[in-house]
Order: C-alpha cells, then sequence, then structure tokens
C-alpha cells in the first residue's frame, strides 16, 4: 500500500467525522455517487456497506472520498478491497457499535466490510425515506405542479454555493471535487478549467453525478455534462450575483459547463434506512 503522510489537522478531521461521500464507478463506466458512515481505525479507512455500492467496487475497486464539508474538503483516492481477517472485523465492528450504535456483525443480506487502500489525500485549509424525484419537462418543473419535495431540492440547488461533482476518468477511476455551482432554468452550471480533469472526464464521459454538502439532507443529481461556451454571456451575470466574479476573465477557470438533470434523489436523515434503489 502506498504510504500517505497525514497532517495532523487531516489526521483530526479523519479521527472526528463520520460521514464520506463515496464516488464509484458503475461497470456501464458512470460515475455513482452515496453518503457511507466510516470509521478511522489502526490508520486505515473502513465502510460497511452493500447495494449498488457494493456492486460497483466489486467490479472496479477505484474509489474517491470526501469529507462532507464542501468548505474544508478532504479528498481520498484509492483502491476498496473485501476485509477477510475476523480479527480486524471484530476490531471495526466494536467501533461501528461505540460510534453509531450500529452492529454491523448483526447485519443480514449481502454486505461486507470493506478497506479502503489511500493513494493520494488532497486537503484544502479553507424518519428517512428516500425519494426520487422525476425530472417533468422544464415548464411543468418551474411550475406548482413540481412536487414539494421537488420545490425543496431545487431552493436549494439555488442557494447553496457549492455542489460535490463526480465524473469519470478514461482509465475507471471516479475524481470527485467541490465547485461553485449556479442553478439557472432547471439546469446546472459550473466553470472550470478547459484542460482541468473535471473537464477531459466530461469530454470523455458526459454522465456525472453531483451532490449537495449534507450527507444527512441529501440531494444527488444524475445528470449530462457538455461545454457550453455559447452560453458565458447569457451565465456570467448568475455567477457574478452569486460568488460576485465573472468567469469570462478568469482565465485558469473560465470554461462553463452545462449539465442537464436526468435524475434528482433526495431524503433526509440517517442513509442506512434509504431504500437500496435510491442509492
Amino acid at each position: 500500500m502506498t504510504k500517505v503522510n497525514l497532517s495532523p489537522a487531516v489526521l483530526g478531521r479523519l479521527t472526528r467525522d463520520s460521514l464520506f461521500w463515496l464516488a464509484t464507478v458503475t461497470p456501464s463506466a458512470t460515475p455513482h455517487l452515496a453518503p457511507v458512515w466510516y470509521i478511522w481505525h489502526d490508520e486505515r479507512l473502513y465502510i460497511f456497506t452493500g447495494g449498488i455500492k457494493l456492486h460497483n467496487l466489486q467490479a472496479n475497486p477505484a474509489v474517491s472520498l470526501a469529507l462532507q464539508d464542501g468548505m474544508r474538503p478532504v479528498i481520498l483516492e484509492g483502491e476498496a478491497a473485501p476485509v477477510t481477517s475476523s480479527r480486524t472485523f471484530d476490531g471495526v465492528a466494536a467501533r461501528y457499535r461505540a460510534r453509531f450504535a450500529w452492529d454491523i456483525s448483526a447485519e443480514v443480506g449481502p454486505m461486507q466490510l470493506i478497506e479502503v487502500m489511500p493513494r493520494k489525500i488532497l486537503n484544502w485549509s479553507g424518519e428517512t425515506q428516500a425519494e426520487e424525484l422525476p425530472i417533468p419537462p422544464p415548464q411543468a418543473l418551474a411550475s406548482e405542479k413540481a412536487s414539494p419535495a421537488l420545490q425543496r431540492a431545487k431552493a436549494r440547488l439555488h442557494r447553496e454555493h457549492i455542489i460535490w461533482l463526480a465524473t469519470v476518468r478514461p482509465e475507471r477511476r471516479p475524481h470527485l471535487v467541490p465547485i461553485w455551482h449556479v442553478w439557472h432554468q432547471d439546469k446546472l452550471y459550473i466553470s472550470t478549467g478547459e484542460h482541468s480533469v473535471k473537464m477531459r472526464n466530461i469530454r470523455h464521459q458526459p454522465q456525472v453525478m453531483l451532490a449537495l454538502p449534507s450527507a444527512m439532507d441529501v440531494v444527488l443529481v444524475q445528470g449530462v455534462a457538455r461545454p457550453a461556451p455559447a452560453l458565458a454571456d447569457e451565465l456570467a451575470p448568475a455567477f457574478l450575483r452569486k460568488f460576485d466574479w465573472d468567469f469570462r476573465n478568469d482565465s485558469e477557470y473560465g470554461a462553463l459547463v452545462e449539465i442537464v438533470p436526468r435524475k434528482i434523489l433526495t431524503w433526509q436523515g440517517d442513509y442506512r434506512h434509504a431504500p437500496s434503489r435510491a442509492l
């Protein structure tokens, strides 16, 4: 395993925090993003999971994880492997019981304890029911016919400043990063570098997944992204109002991307009680 040197600040975050955003890659090479509880134990990271996440990891062990605070992101990239040692399982299970009051050893069904072996860590200082929200035609999305849950999700997408963006690299590894965004006429817009990892990934695989930062008040968006330089003048005022930033004058992050939502998932509270179809 590649040794990753952790600063005291990052080690403190990994020890104190409880939730990661987990990005995996589906067998069809599209990104999948979901919140997971984790345990940092004996200088290693463990998650207990099942469903789509486990299915993806069994096919492709590459992962990217992000602590949920988009203002002070810590992003870990690495590989996942099932835990086969009963001693390790028992030690991590004891931590799950103490921290989350969750006895993972009593769980039934196809779930596994996974160890994440980090290759790289990036750090910047700076009653639950999942609901799949159908995306109506744009004119209906803006009308009173939209469901209360969809209206609330739209309001948060409009109001909040940072969103997590998951894309897939050409070698089928997930890439996860926080980014400023604007919600305009029922679409999401971001501005990034013309030659950034995000833009290269989008050109190769336009299907993306996004998440607002809170993993206990979840809004997930599945969509299709495309570079949209022709819309720069139309979107610049919205970015200027929200961030006091004219991306057209930014030589490093001035490439506009449009994301058309195809599906929105939302739930509040404990992610374990969300139906697997939504995760």
